[in-house]
């Protein structure tokens, strides 16, 4: 076998979700090389891989594959996707359900993303995704670089995409590691469109940390992502630099009914960094955690250049300072209907 050709199984002949790929345990994998020209600057999807295609992938097992680009050189190394790795130039339909999507491994000299799955479309609105209903746990990414290019994101799931619905999957339990910066240790939605339907709604993202370097956003990343909807969503128990629960990072997300629990961050914002805007509403917060201070730091936003409205925020700050639960270092905040309780001083 090749082993610049090691992607277990391949989309590629410009297949959509009436090809079907179900029921199947994939292991083993190590990726594919791409060679851009003449030049090896990608390793995508160690288990299965897309390009220029879609396809419907529905209860299988996605376990112990990976993708590893070590070539040194002047340009960026990516290794991307290791249970899955998608990228696209053509309009396909894209649907990954019901997985169980574990122990896959990504590393790279430079950029390394998406530990579970990675899709990344080469032209705007080509691709159109649902990703729903899988387990995505334990998976690792790792940047072994040090320099300005280097980076790791996304253990768990990783899109780059104008239009995505990722709805009903359990994120857990995934981790990155760079020596420079990190983002998104659970899931990062990245370039989304206020004129597409684009949603990440009642997923469970738990448990996802980072190691050795500055992480932003411990549960989930939002960058670019403008006009998602980011509803109904359980977020507990992630770890981050800022943001241990979500980071919002120049994007204007709709964030409402969502529990975000027992998040830590060393910096600011244990439960919510927002940087940029956000509009809130609704949002369930309970002991997030800012460990720099020892006490809770649910919201901290920065650099809001619009008004951030944060509605009917319902906490539980037993034993904790309130000053320190909603912060800003931005422009307008504007707090209406909201339940703060329990409060000592």
């Amino acid at each position: 076998a090749n082993p610049d050709s090691g992607t277990v199984v391949y989309f590629v002949s410009g297949e959509d979700t009436t090809s079907v790929l179900t029921g199947f345990t994939i292991t083993g994998g190590t990726g594919t090389l791409y060679i851009v020209p003449g030049v090896e600057t990608d390793r995508i999807a160690g288990g299965i891989g897309l390009e220029n295609s879609g396809a419907k992938i529905t209860y299988n097992r996605i376990i112990g594959n990976s993708a590893i680009m070590n070539t040194v050189g002047t340009d960026a190394r990516v290794a991307a996707g290791g249970g899955i790795g998608a990228v696209s130039v053509d309009l396909k339909n894209l649907i990954i359900e019901y997985n169980f999507i574990d122990s896959n491994f990504v590393s790279s000299i430079s950029r390394a993303f998406g530990g579970g799955i990675a899709i990344i479309e080469n032209t705007p609105g080509a691709y159109n995704v649902i990703i729903s209903n899988n387990t995505i746990t334990n998976n690792e990414v790792i940047s072994t670089g040090i320099d300005e290019q280097a980076l790791a994101s996304s253990g768990g799931v990783l899109t780059i995409l104008k239009k995505v619905i990722i709805t009903g999957n359990t994120v857990s339990d995934n981790s990155i590691n760079a020596l420079n910066i990190c983002v998104g240790a659970g899931v990062t939605v990245a370039e989304t469109s206020d004129e597409e339907e684009t949603g990440e709604t009642n997923n469970i993202v738990t448990n996802n940390t980072f190691h050795n370097a500055v992480c932003l956003g411990g549960g989930i990343y939002l960058s670019l992502a403008y006009g998602i909807d980011a509803s109904s969503n359980i977020i507990k128990d992630n770890d981050a630099s800022y943001g241990g629960g979500i980071f919002v990072d120049v994007s204007i997300p709709f964030l409402s009914r969502n529990l975000i629990a027992g998040n830590t961050s060393v910096e600011a914002g244990g439960g919510i960094l927002v940087d940029y805007s956000a509009i809130l509403e609704e949002q369930y917060l309970n002991y997030n955690k800012q460990s720099d201070y020892g006490w809770s730091s649910n919201f901290f936003l920065s650099q809001s250049y619009i008004t951030a409205k944060l509605e009917q925020i319902h906490g539980v700050f037993n034993s904790e300072r309130i000053e320190r639960n909603v912060e800003s270092s931005g422009r307008v905040v504007e707090m209406v209907n909201n339940t703060i309780t329990n409060n000592t001083t």
